[in-house]
């Protein structure tokens, strides 16, 4: 998240069971559902409508809502950002559909995050959006995550492709040292500990769905994204020049040669 907006740092009580609620597309996200989340931090909430402003979706689905309440003095958001896991949203190539569905090794990227918000984030000084829910689903939609929709108060989320400014990369990396820094060499992140369920980037479960479908979903989004995926084309045809010294020449002409037979 880049530019103005921070958030404040609140204390919100959630769940850590999942919740009877199935979301399988926009429409079964009703008054009565966001109500029943939203008490979760406000016991007061009522929401007595709400509409659905976008979606987006990548390996998750970003709902961007228009919500009512029934007090008007209520000091919750009525833009709210809802991110969950649904197969209706835009349709997804059928290797990110299997690992992402229920079940799929491709859901320990949800998990993290989903704790992240629900476990981590009220002991952290870094900037995200203010989050009301954010807890694991029993059936297909498996998570949620509830917040503010942080982009109408000045916050962009960056065009992977378009790539950020110098200023936003020195910010993003200040915000990732304050998230890391204070478990760095902490005990809790071994086997075992309170922390040890966030994944290794070599080993567990995210590293091994990484070795077995990780780089294959990859290149699906790349070869076919789904429509609204970018507003740029992920791939474009890029020239190259290959340069070898005299000894390495046979080397040079039998990579020519794998390069010729994929054309």
């Amino acid at each position: 998240m880049t530019g103005s907006a921070r958030s404040t740092k609140r204390t919100i009580a959630m769940t850590s069971h999942g919740l009877p609620i199935t979301l399988r597309s926009a429409d079964d996200v009703t008054p009565e559902v966001l109500t029943s989340l939203l008490r979760r931090s406000d016991p007061d909430a009522v929401v007595t409508d709400v509409a659905v402003r976008r979606t987006w979706q990548g390996t998750t689905s970003h709902l961007h809502l228009d919500v009512d309440y029934a007090d008007p003095a209520t000091r919750l958001p009525r833009n709210l950002f809802l991110k969950t896991q649904m197969s209706t949203v835009h349709d997804l190539p059928d290797a990110v559909e299997l690992e992402l569905s229920e079940g799929g090794g491709g859901t320990v990227l949800l998990d993290d995050e989903t704790r992240f918000y629900r476990d981590l984030r009220a002991d952290l000084d870094v900037e995200t959006m203010t989050t009301f829910f954010a807890d694991h689903l029993d059936g297909p939609s498996q998570f949620i995550i509830l917040g503010e929709d942080i982009t109408l108060r000045g916050a962009q989320v960056p065009d992977a492709i378009a790539g950020l400014s110098v200023e936003q990369v020195d910010q993003l990396l200040l915000t990732l040292s304050k998230v890391h820094a204070p478990f760095w060499g902490n005990p809790p992140l071994g086997e075992g500990g309170d922390l040890s369920w966030l994944q290794h980037p070599l080993t567990g479960a995210f590293a091994e769905f990484l070795r077995t479908s990780g780089f294959a979903i990859i290149r699906a989004f790349l070869e076919h994204p789904p429509e609204g995926f970018s507003e740029h084309p992920l791939l474009t045809p890029h020239g190259a020049m290959m340069v070898a010294g005299k000894e390495h020449l046979p080397e040079l002409e039998a990579h020519w040669n794998v390069l010729r037979a994929m054309d």
